[in-house]
């Protein structure tokens, strides 16, 4: 009799927490998220980015730097190649969140299309204040 006590209670606390942990939603579940591959989740801060927000924001943080690509040899989308090097110098670099030079699907190319446009608008606008 006491056995089979012990084994309902513990089935029943087992369910219970299964039963829990099936109704804990992450932000990645309520997002849509969660079966997103880590290569594209880089890149969904696309979908709001807001070149001239970003720009403002980030003067009034005196943070002049301008987005470099990430890969085999460093690219600045909407810089010049001749002027790269200084404008890296006098502005600084940072890296454009979620970057490569392997794009592995259709979908991760458009991403990371968007996310080069989005680069060389906010690089355009930046030089005119860096420099």
């Amino acid at each position: 009799m006491k056995a089979t006590i012990k084994i309902k209670s513990s089935l029943c606390f087992v369910l219970s927490m299964l039963f829990l942990s099936g109704c804990n939603v992450t932000a990645d579940d309520k997002s849509g998220n969660a079966a997103m591959p880590d290569h594209l989740k880089a890149l969904t801060w696309t979908e709001s980015a807001d070149v001239e927000a970003d720009v403002q924001k980030a003067i009034a943080n005196k943070d002049y730097r301008l987005f470099a690509i990430a890969g085999r040899g460093e690219r600045m989308p909407g810089v010049d190649a001749k002027q790269m090097s200084d404008l890296k110098q006098r502005c600084g670099v940072k890296y454009l969140e979620g970057s490569t030079d392997a794009i592995r699907d259709d979908e991760h190319m458009q991403l990371l299309q968007k996310a080069y446009q989005y680069a060389e608008g906010y690089n355009q606008s930046m030089v005119r204040h860096c420099r």
